[in-house]
């Protein structure tokens, strides 16, 4: 709540209303690979494992 009031003082409600992203570490699998997944994925294929995406992945 105090972290609330404190932004509110601060920036008004278009302050609390702001979105920011969260810094954090980058991703490790880029957009184009996210993308091919996602698409193999709508086949219904599957994978058995996580390691099978990993190894799908490298391909």
């Amino acid at each position: 709540m105090t972290r609330w009031l404190q932004k509110y003082r601060t920036g008004g409600l278009s302050g609390l209303l702001e979105i920011k992203k969260a810094a954090g570490a980058k991703r490790k699998i880029n957009d184009d690979a996210i993308a091919a997944l996602i698409q193999e994925l709508k086949t219904g294929k599957g994978f058995s494992s996580y390691g099978g995406i990993v190894e799908w992945l490298k391909k």
